[in-house]
Formats: structure tokens, C-alpha cells, sequence
């Protein structure tokens, strides 16, 4: 039975070598493609990007940005997350999905070898062998609790773009924490045809749902030239020309010194509004003069075309996001203090989901904004960093300067909301409602900070005798906003410890020089690893982190 994608201008078929190119021989046959799998593209970095001041005043140094008595939190933006699927029963997941949907195989006997792509629905789905199949009457979209049923890929992905950052009391969050999700999930492998069903769901309802999708993001691709007639590339700018919506893609793995094109096809998509974001590298740090990931794809240094290059990067290297039960096939590291609910994961594949769930800020501080809009303010409003061959000028968008590795350079959440196409400077708060050094720990009124080699995911600031009482301390915590944070000695504070043991100590408050206050606390680690660290105060609506420090008990 055929499959026909009316608004792509593509037609699925399935049969013997010979009837296949006798179909690619008709007048009106403009190709005939395989169906190529694609390569799925494997809590500093919200603050790297700037997202997080957006929408956290309460442990970053700025006030929430407030648009239309609403935090600026990605709230009324529906997100397309096209991935392995998504974890629905994850805490920081299951209130951010608002349909969690997996392609099924309804008859397992007819499954490509070569590419686990299902060829079976295209037969029985209709029950009409010969039938066309068009339009949106899709049954084989099945709703689940959990369809990431292999990699994890997607449910980390997804924690990128929108997690809620309940089962780390708000440490390890999203980009766009009030954004909804559409998951849409290939499960066992993703390949062009799971691809254009993906797509052509989003083409069917993505004004129809609540909240309407307005991002779609994709870290996936397949590398090779810019090729307008390949299906994907067809579908991609329906979606973006034709729907409004901003397609977000990772540039891809290969690395590379700009000697050779290495990015995907799909990022190359020269269409205003098509995304493609490559990796950067912050160490773990929040650090803003970061360099381009080793693994990121390079563009070809030499291209006169500079379409083909990334647009904008994000960080990609070790990413703290949600980690899914079925298997951390992709993460580098679960974190010990967080188990089993985050692991560490690298690759542009964490990179685009940062890009859409900024682009989901954007749009919900100014609706009215175009895909080509949220593309040419990201880009013009990116901090440039140092990477090899410098910024080039780029004829796509001549008031910015591009490079083959890094795009237009480190996106910047706020400098994007001020951008005069959004919300041109206003609204955007006052700055510093509370500022505190690092957590300290004592022993005997001695401080223990002593530098360590860290772990692979972890950094380690302090080493401390285990089943000794320690003093846990937090000092200068200040406010710029006295109002919206109060800070005395009054106030109810407490320090979350997780890790090898756990504990909430209550903290004693006193003051620690003008304007400023201090909280401590006693405390014993119970035994041998590593411990996270978080001074937590209520302003008045629950208890909030507002630091974090990791020690090593030895």
C-alpha cells in the first residue's frame, strides 16, 4: 500500500528492485530514495546559555523576566521533540508531556533487517493492499506511558528542552521548564520513513493541539551535501514555510578541522527558520569564553555557501538531563547523588534541545515572531567565542559574522529577550535578588576546601572526613529585591545533603556583615563517596535551592 505525504510532495512505496525503478522512470518521479537510517546525535549549561535567568530568579542573579503576568518559562509553547521516545514516568517528565507517542510495528514479520524500519503498517494499516494511504487518519501512533524503550536518547533529550527538575529539587531543569512536549518516538531505530511519519503528525495537528507546537526539535541527521529534493529536506520546509514552525537539528559527530564538510544534511537547510546548533564546551564551569567541542562537526572552511555551516552553539559536552529506566545506553555517567533519575550525556544531540526550548522563550515573549525571526535574533544577538578561522561575514545574515565550526557563535538567552523584535529591553526585572559564595565545610572552625581531581561527571571541590561532625556553612547571602526575597535572620533555612547518606539539618541564621547573612549547620557524613551539598531558604512558598557544592567523604 502506498504511503503518500501530499504536503512533502513524497510517496512510500514498498516492492522488488525492478517495479521500484520502473516507478523512478515516470515522468513525474523527481527521485527515487532508499530508506537511509539516521544517526541519532549523542546543570551549568542554563546558565551558560542564560536561559535560566529568565524564568529562576531564586538561584540565579536576576529577577524571573515577567511577560504578561506570566514567568517567561516557555509556558503556552508546545515542543516536537522527533527522537527514541521519552520516559514518561520520570517525575521531571510527566507533568511536561502533553502526548508521549510511539510508532509501533504492528505486524514484527515484516522488518527490514537492514534498517529495523517496519514495512508492515504500509501494507495493513488501512487493510487495503494497493490502497493509497494519505492524509492524517494515523492509528499506529500508539499513546504509552514510556517509549523509549531502548536508548534513553530521547528521554534526555526531552529533559533538555522542558524537564521540571522535580526529582532534583529544581538543580537539574530545562531550558523552557513550563513548555509542553509532543514526544514522538521512533523507539528501535529512526530512519527517513519514521522521520516523515513524525513530521507529517506534526503537519496534521500542530495547530490543533493545546498548548499549538511552534518548535520542533531534532537531534538526529545524516551527514552528506544539501540536497532540496531529499524527502526530509522537502518536509522540513513544508514545516517551516508553510506551518510557522521552527525546526531545530544538531549539526552532528564527526568532528573535524573545516578541511572537509562533516555536518548533517538536514542542519544545511538554508530555509529562514531551519536551526542547525552545534556543540560548546563550557567545562562544566557556566564559563562564557568556552571553546567549540572536540566532536562537533565542522563545516568545510573554504565553502562559499556558508548555509552549510552550523548557525549557533549550545552547550554539548556532559549534560546533566533526565535519565530514563529502560537503560542509559547513551549517558557517559549517572551521578550517584541523583540515582536513577540523571545521568551525563555528550554530543550536538544536547546541544539542539537547548537551542528549542530558547527558541520556546522567545516565542512565548513575543508570539508574532516568524521562524525566520527566532533564527535572525539567536544569530544576531549569539556571543562569539574564539574558535579556529575566526567569524566570517555571512550573506544570510550580514549583520553578524559566522564561523565553519561555531555558527554565530554561544546563544544568549537574554540578550535575545532584550533584542528590540521581542521585548526590546522591557520587563526584564531587576538584577540580583540574592547572592551567596559556595557551601563551606568546617571541622574543628577549620575550612576544608582542598582542591581534588574530580570524577568523569562530577566536579569536587572539597574532600571531608567521613563519621566526624562537620559544620556546614553558607555565607554572604545577600538581596537585591528585599521584597520579593527577604533575607534575616528569622527566615527558615535548611542544607539538603544527598549521596552516599542524606539528611535535611535545619540552619541557624545570623548575621554576616552589612546587608549580608549567614546559615549553618551540623552535620556527619555517614560514609565513604561523594555527597551534594544545597543551602536551601523558604521565602514563604517551600524551601529553594539557592547553591550547590559537591565534597568527596573519605
Amino acid at each position: 500500500m502506498p504511503r503518500v505525504f501530499e504536503h512533502f510532495g513524497v510517496i512510500v512505496v514498498v516492492g522488488q528492485g525492478v517495479d521500484l525503478l520502473r516507478a523512478a522512470a515516470l515522468p513525474r518521479a523527481l527521485r527515487l530514495t532508499g530508506d537511509e537510517p539516521l544517526q541519532l546525535d549523542d546543570p551549568t549549561a542554563g546558565v551558560t546559555t542564560r536561559a535560566r535567568e529568565a524564568w529562576d530568579g531564586k538561584s540565579t542573579s536576576a529577577n524571573p523576566v515577567i511577560v504578561g503576568g506570566h514567568v517567561l518559562d516557555g509556558t503556552g509553547i508546545g515542543v516536537a521533540v522527533v527522537d527514541s521516545g521519552a520516559d514518561g514516568t520520570h517525575p521531571d517528565l510527566a507533568p511536561a508531556l502533553a502526548a508521549n507517542k510511539k510508532w509501533v510495528c504492528t505486524t514484527p514479520g515484516l522488518v527490514s533487517t537492514a534498517s529495523n524500519t517496519c514495512f508492515g503498517n504500509y501494507f495493513l494499516g488501512q487493510g487495503f493492499f494497493g490502497t493509497p494511504w494519505t492524509g492524517c487518519t494515523n492509528d499506529l501512533w500508539l499513546d504509552l506511558p514510556n517509549t523509549d524503550s531502548t536508548s534513553g536518547h530521547g528521554t534526555h533529550t526531552a529533559g533538555i528542552v522542558a524537564g521540571r527538575g522535580v526529582a532534583s529539587d529544581g538543580r537539574f531543569v530545562g531550558a523552557a521548564p513550563g513548555a509542553m512536549l509532543y514526544e514522538l518516538g521512533s523507539g528501535e531505530g529512526t530512519s527517513i520513513l519514521f522521520a516523515l511519519e513524525a513530521f507529517n503528525w506534526v503537519d496534521c495537528n500542530h495547530a490543533t493541539v493545546s498548548p499549538p507546537i511552534r518548535v520542533v526539535s531534532n537531534s538526529w541527521g545524516s551527514a552528506g551535501a544539501w540536497d532540496p529534493e531529499d524527502p526530509i529536506n522537502a518536509a522540513v520546509t513544508h514545516l517551516v514555510s508553510d506551518d510557522g514552525l521552527v525546526l531545530v537539528f544538531s549539526v552532528g559527530n564527526n568532528g573535524g578541522d573545516g578541511s572537509a564538510d562533516q555536518t548533517n544534511t538536514q542542519s544545511k537547510n538554508p530555509t529562514p527558520g531551519v536551526i542547525g546548533v552545534a556543540s560548546y564546551n563550557d567545562e562544566h564551569k557556566a564559563r562564557r569564553d568556552g571553546s567549540l567541542s572536540t566532536f562537533s562537526s565542522r563545516g568545510l572552511s573554504s565553502a562559499l555557501d556558508r548555509n552549510d555551516w552550523p548557525d549557533v552553539s549550545a552547550p554539548g559536552d556532559g549534560i546533566v538531563s533526565t535519565l530514563s529506566k529502560t537503560g542509559p545506553v547513551i549517558a557517559i555517567g549517572i551521578l550517584p547523588a541523583y540515582a536513577p533519575y540523571y545521568a551525563a550525556a555528550s554530543g550536538t544531540s544536547m546541544s539542539a534541545p537547548h537551542v528549542a526550548g530558547i527558541a520556546a522563550l522567545l516565542l512565548q515573549a513575543n508570539p508574532a515572531l516568524t521562524p525566520a525571526d527566532v533564527e535572525d535574533v539567536l544569530e544576531d544577538t549569539a556571543l562569539p567565542f574564539t574558535t579556529p578561522g575566526g567569524y566570517l561575514a555571512d550573506a544570510g545574515n550580514p549583520t553578524s559574522g559566522v564561523s565553519f565550526g561555531a555558527g554565530h557563535g554561544l546563544v544568549d538567552t537574554m540578550a535575545a529577550l532584550q533584542d528590540a523584535r521581542v521585548l526590546g529591553g522591557t520587563g526584564l526585572g531587576s538584577r540580583l535578588p540574592q547572592v551567596s559564595q559556595n557551601p563551606h565545610v568546617y571541622v574543628g572552625g577549620l575550612d576544608l576546601q582542598v582542591a581534588q581531581a574530580a570524577p568523569p561527571t562530577v566536579s569536587v571541590p572539597w574532600t571531608v572526613p567521613q563519621s566526624v561532625a562537620v559544620q556546614l556553612s553558607e555565607r554572604s547571602l545577600t538581596s537585591g529585591d528585599s521584597s520579593a526575597w527577604p533575607l534575616g535572620t528569622a527566615m527558615h533555612a535548611r542544607f539538603r545533603v544527598s549521596g552516599a547518606g542524606s539528611g535535611l539539618p535545619t540552619a541557624s541564621v545570623a548575621v554576616d556583615g552589612v546587608n549580608a547573612y549567614q546559615m549553618s549547620a551540623g552535620f556527619t557524613f555517614p560514609g565513604l563517596g561523594d555527597y551534594v551539598i544545597e543551602p536551601q531558604v523558604d521565602f514563604g512558598s517551600g524551601y529553594v535551592s539557592i547553591d550547590r557544592s559537591i565534597v568527596h567523604a573519605v
